[in-house]
Order: C-alpha cells, then structure tokens, then sequence
C-alpha cells in the first residue's frame, strides 16, 4: 500500500508533535510514514511508528511526527510552523 497526500492536511507549530493513525482495511504488512511538509523548508521529524491488530483481523498503523524545524539543515526561517499530511508505503 503506498500513498501520498493522505489525509487533510494541519497545521503544527515548532516543537508540537501530532499523531496520526490510517488503515485501508485488511493487513498491508510492514509500512512505515513520514510528514509530506506543504510547507517551503518545513523539517518534521518521525519519532515512532506503531501497528495494532484488530479485533476483526485490520490492522491499524500509527505514527508520531514532531515539527524540528529549529533543527533543520540550513533553515532559513527556524520558527515556522508546519502545514502537512502524510505520504508512506509498504516494504515489500
């Protein structure tokens, strides 16, 4: 399952984190996200990924992004807040 652009994109600030959580309705195996930044010179940060089997056999992937930008390469404008979704896929 591979995707970009999922989800309405938000708003977060320098410093904030945010989880987000998708499925597509059966087991898709190992996947893994990352922020799509909407933003010119956004840097998010993937601090976790987690599955969940659930109860009717889907499974359910989560992800934790968090806004570093003040840790971005060359960052012109360190204080800027974020406008993102995500973008992944699978590993096999």
């Amino acid at each position: 399952m591979a995707f970009n652009n999922r989800g309405t994109p938000i708003w977060l600030d320098v410093g904030a984190s945010v989880q987000w959580w998708y499925n597509n309705g059966n087991d898709s195996g190992a996947q893994y996200a990352m922020a799509n930044c909407l933003t010119p010179d956004g840097f998010m940060q993937t601090d976790w990924e987690a599955c969940e089997l659930n109860d009717d056999g889907t499974v359910t992937y989560y992800v934790q992004f968090t806004n570093s930008s003040t840790q971005g390469f060359e960052d012109p404008n360190p204080t800027q807040p974020c406008f993102h979704n995500i973008n992944g896929g699978g590993l096999t």
